[in-house]
């Protein structure tokens, strides 16, 4: 069976290039192997678009310090994505099942069954928002605030940043100033991930669908950019996120 692929073709140093004489992608047809038990075959339906998938494909990045494997010239890029299952061997994931998936830049890709968490559509609630304000983001806000801050009913909380899924710092001098304060008010600084909490997924999911049900999450199309486009059109679409035109989380809906 043959797809369609986007593969890093030149690792940048800066933003990746759509086009000249060393572009970052190119478009390829590769052929994928049967599939094996317990395995699904997946067609994307909505893609991720994140800053953090940058680094996975610099080639200024030290792969040493990397929060997961970088992306080598000749290999796919990947990203979040929800996806359908068009074939399958598993009984868990019957064709048609919506899922959640790290996937491929593919048309078509295989995942084994533990690799995919299924979605149940659920009246009045886009299912694009298990890409944004029901994904990954919501999966490191609520760690973030359960786990590392450990915040208690009646604590205040106070956020910076908060424009996105990555820190403010986005300009080439990402300097603070006033770190001492740190010190002087005896706080802590602790970096961490999603991806430590990828076995909480299901089960954080469906807490905060709860709490859309209930009226305590707020979810609406201003909270997102869609782009409709074709696989050809991927790349580009990723690249917008750096012109900073979308509002909230940005995800492409393959047409």
């Amino acid at each position: 069976m043959q797809t369609c692929e986007w593969t890093l073709t030149n690792k940048p140093t800066a933003l990746p290039a759509l086009s000249g004489p060393n572009p970052t992608f190119t478009l390829n047809t590769i052929t994928l192997p049967a599939l094996q038990p317990g395995q699904v075959l997946i067609n994307p339906l909505y893609l991720s678009n994140d800053p953090g998938m940058r680094p996975w494909i610099s080639a200024n990045a030290d792969p040493k310090r990397q929060y997961l494997p970088p992306i080598h010239e000749g290999e796919a890029m990947r990203t979040a994505a929800i996806v359908r299952v068009v074939e399958s061997t598993s009984e868990k994931l019957p064709v048609d099942t919506l899922v959640f998936a790290f996937t491929e830049s593919r048309e078509l890709s295989i995942r084994d069954e533990a690799e995919c968490q299924p979605l149940a559509p659920i009246p009045g609630l886009d299912i694009a928002h298990f890409l944004g304000a029901l994904g990954m983001p919501a999966i490191t806000a609520y760690y973030g605030l359960k786990e590392i801050v450990k915040a208690q009913p009646g604590e205040g909380c106070y956020f910076r940043g908060c424009g996105g899924t990555i820190s403010t710092c986005n300009s080439t001098e990402q300097t603070y100033k006033n770190l001492f304060e740190i010190i002087q008010n005896r706080l802590s600084m602790h970096g961490f991930f999603a991806y430590d909490y990828l076995s909480h997924i299901p089960a954080t999911t469906e807490l905060l669908v709860q709490a859309w049900k209930d009226g305590k999450i707020v979810l609406d199309d201003e909270m997102q950019t869609i782009v409709d486009a074709g696989f050809e059109d991927v790349p580009g679409v990723w690249l917008r996120l750096f012109e900073g035109n979308n509002t909230g989380k940005l995800r492409t809906k393959l047409v």
